[in-house]
């Protein structure tokens, strides 16, 4: 894919036959698009929930991921993108890297890859028990994740580190993936916008829903970065920045 960080495994686009061998319920979401290419429909939630997992399973060795309806369905190519900056930052180009996840939601997400990806130890918080609950069953289906993966809940929204960073303990690495926007409607109208996209990029003038479901749902700082990153039409940026 467009822009991907040159050690992603997605670089390459998506292998759909490949993907549907290995997790064979992908395959009624597989058709080929208005250029005879093999793809799913972007806009359809189960569908791209369903190719997340498909992903996690081949190139990740994560089995059983599954998201709530509703939850925020985040795309793995883009995620995986944002582990392999934060490996490249100073200081976190070793493994013995322990990474704190505020408010890891029911996808669990950053955890995982990182794991998986960097040989990382993860701590993942939030303050939806359901969400806990959902990301601590993909851990019990993985073995691999059970030693690298914690979860612990947070009480107060409004002190994200009180008793989730315990007494003498340390992380070199914490990630938040919050909403950027001001208001719901203001992130329907970015949704809705997200969809007429895909809608042209189809040869349609505007997609056909009225009401967009959302799919991919530091001061005093000594030192800051801002890195972009491209996924096809799609220009991102992680924000980093240090104390130390």
């Amino acid at each position: 894919m467009l822009g991907l960080h040159p050690r992603n495994l997605h670089n390459q686009g998506y292998d759909f036959p490949a993907l549907v061998k290995g997790h064979p319920v992908l395959a009624p979401y597989v058709k080929p698009n208005a250029h005879g290419d093999l793809s799913i429909d972007f806009a359809d939630p189960l569908a791209v929930k369903t190719l997340n997992a498909a992903l996690l399973n081949r190139y990740y060795y994560i089995v059983d991921w599954d998201i709530p309806e509703g939850a925020l369905c985040p795309p793995i190519p883009g995620r995986a993108g944002y582990i392999h900056c934060m490996a490249d930052v100073p200081g976190l180009e070793q493994p013995s890297i322990k990474l704190l996840d505020i408010g890891t939601e029911a996808n669990g997400i950053y955890p995982p890859l990182a794991s998986q990806m960097c040989g990382w130890q993860c701590v993942g918080s939030d303050i939806n028990i359901q969400s806990l609950a959902n990301v601590a069953r993909i851990v019990a289906n993985n073995p691999t994740l059970k030693d690298r993966f914690t979860l612990r809940t947070q009480h107060d929204r409004n002190h994200i580190f009180e008793r989730i960073i315990q007494a003498g303990e340390f992380f070199d690495v914490s990630v938040c993936d919050p909403p950027f926007q001001a208001s719901l409607d203001e992130a329907l109208k970015g949704s809705q916008l997200k969809l007429n996209n895909l809608a042209r990029s189809r040869g349609e003038q505007k997609a056909k829903t009225k009401s967009p479901t959302r799919n991919f749902g530091g001061l005093g700082a000594v030192d800051r970065r801002e890195i972009e990153m491209k996924q096809g039409n799609k220009t991102t940026r992680v924000l980093a920045w240090t104390f130390i």
